[in-house]
């Protein structure tokens, strides 16, 4: 099996860091922009997508942070939120950081941005 590229982004929000991390780290506001249906169980969260579901574990967190997922059935690859605050002018930013196939790069940073304006509106971000 070909290794998947890593791949990062940042997204500017006005949202405080509370806020946001709720919304990249519970069930309710990951089914707000993430995925159609979300349901976790410790630290299993499954993401449902038209039918499809796939398995994640969280295996980092820092509360209003970070944190970090694992898919069930890929053992060396993650996708991560990362929450920044620029000290001088608390403008808040969210860095993720996914894999994909090198021929799907593209259509997963597409997919991300599409995500991430979804949540945005959400939070009235």
């Amino acid at each position: 099996m070909p290794e998947k590229m890593k791949f990062e982004m940042e997204f500017m929000l006005r949202s405080s860091n509370k806020i946001l991390f709720n919304s990249l780290s519970t069930a309710d506001g990951l089914a707000e922009w993430f995925a159609d249906e979300v349901s976790a169980k410790d630290d299993i969260f499954i993401f449902r997508w038209d039918g499809n579901e796939q398995r994640a574990k969280v295996i980092s967190k820092k509360n209003n942070e970070h944190i970090k997922f694992q898919w069930e059935d890929e053992e060396n690859t993650f996708f991560e939120f990362l929450i920044k605050t620029d000290p001088l002018t608390q403008e808040v930013a969210l860095l993720i950081t996914d894999f994909a196939d090198e021929d799907e790069v593209e259509e997963s940073k597409f997919l991300w941005n599409n995500q991430v304006n979804t949540l945005k509106q959400r939070l009235g971000a």
